[in-house]
């Protein structure tokens, strides 16, 4: 990397990652915590120089923001207004249905060029990624296959494979695999080195994920990635639950394999 200018790692859910006294649930990530210590100079598994952008989420809008727009193109009209009543159903306000498209034209068109001019940054994909959790999971991947030239990896944390409210069957999550599917990056493509991370769970909600990431790994190595395990990992994390808490204890190794020092 060039001296004393850093990698830049882009998170969802702003508002949940620094401060558990200004989050509704008194949880965090404590990113600012896991960053200074993974970069701390006595740190044993260093990690390249690198700062956090969180943004903050749309509220009640989340879902609108964070869906992948392509797969939910795809679904059927009365599949889109099943997901759209169900979201309204739980007080989540739809108010462009999903635009997750504009969300992202918005991080990589005008915040990523800001925070490059104001910061001192490395600006190249193999030196920005993005980390998120349930639905940050889903629009982490998503920008990954979207911007393969802007973004250089992508850590899915207890990705929320269903899109929406489960109840409603696994249609959404065809979609989105299929999307994924055929949107993969080539591993070593000329597009670079896409890095995916993925982990779950198995209590509370993160209970639903299991399979629905097996078919998602089964994904991974049908494209060649396998091959790559520096560019591919999927990690179970027993006992773990669906929480802030959970994504905290799991974050310092998710950045670890995305800023490794020897990295390309």
């Amino acid at each position: 990397p060039a001296a004393g200018r850093y990698a830049v790692v882009y998170m969802w859910d702003g508002q949940m990652l620094f401060d558990a006294e200004r989050t509704w649930n008194h949880q965090e990530w404590a990113v600012d915590e896991t960053a200074a210590s993974l970069q701390d100079a006595r740190a044993t598994d260093k990690v390249r120089p690198f700062i956090v952008v969180g943004i903050a989420n749309a509220g009640t809008a989340r879902h609108s923001e964070y869906f992948p727009q392509a797969a939910f193109a795809a679904l059927s009209e009365s599949a889109r207004n099943e997901q759209l009543a169900s979201a309204r159903g739980e007080g989540k306000m739809y108010e462009q249905e999903v635009y997750s498209d504009l969300f992202l034209r918005f991080v990589t068109q005008e915040l990523k060029p800001a925070i490059d001019q104001r910061y001192m940054t490395q600006t190249e994909p193999q030196n920005t990624f993005v980390i998120g959790a349930s639905m940050g999971g889903l629009i982490s991947c998503y920008a990954l296959t979207q911007y393969p030239d802007v973004f250089g990896g992508a850590g899915c944390m207890s990705t929320h494979w269903p899109g929406g409210d489960p109840s409603l069957g696994m249609g959404a999550f065809s979609a989105i695999k299929d999307y994924f599917r055929t949107h993969l990056p080539a591993p070593q493509s000329r597009n670079g080195s896409a890095k995916f991370w993925f982990d779950f769970g198995d209590q509370t909600l993160d209970a639903l994920y299991p399979p629905l990431q097996a078919q998602i790994d089964q994904a991974m190595r049908d494209a060649g990635y396998a091959a790559y395990p520096h560019l591919w990992r999927t990690v179970h994390d027993p006992g773990a639950d669906y929480s802030e808490n959970a994504w905290r204890k799991r974050l310092p190794e998710v950045l670890r394999f995305l800023l490794a020092q020897n990295a390309d």
